[in-house]
């Protein structure tokens, strides 16, 4: 599949109903040379100028869009369930540990008689610590092959 061009299609679209620029303008309240540039323009206009160009050619929205490919979309999301079901003993582990790692710097926060504010934050530091850890790791499944 090539490379989508939003202004190609409104323009084969305008073509085909035989709706010229110019009515396309009036409809959409902007000028002739404005309307021009948006059919010129692979980008696809906000959402708001989407539909309001949807409703002045009469068609869908999904027929002024680009197609979406569902058989991709489902492949990425299918691999990713695969590998976060296959780690999943990991992921329950990594989030006993967050609990676990702040109870363990409190405790010996205790045991050291540390002055009381690296006793209030050295546990919650150790709980982000594995949090932050947790989160490279999953970024690092999604990113797997």
């Amino acid at each position: 599949m090539g490379h989508f061009h939003f202004g190609e299609n409104l323009y084969k679209i305008r073509r085909v109903k035989g709706i010229s620029q110019d009515a396309m303008a009036l409809c959409l309240e902007i000028s002739q040379r404005t309307y021009a540039r948006i059919e010129k323009s692979p980008a696809i206009p906000n959402t708001k100028r989407v539909a309001e160009l949807a409703k002045a050619l009469s068609v869908s929205l999904s027929e002024l869009l680009p197609p979406v490919n569902e058989n991709f979309l489902q492949g990425k999301t299918n691999v990713l369930f695969d590998r976060i079901q296959k780690n999943f003993l990991l992921v329950v582990i990594f989030c006993a540990l967050v609990p676990s790692a702040y109870n363990f710097v409190k405790y010996m926060c205790y045991e050291f008689n540390t002055p009381d504010y690296v006793t209030l934050l050295a546990p919650t530091a150790a709980a982000i610590a594995v949090i932050a850890y947790i989160i490279h790791w999953v970024k690092g499944i999604r990113r797997t092959p």
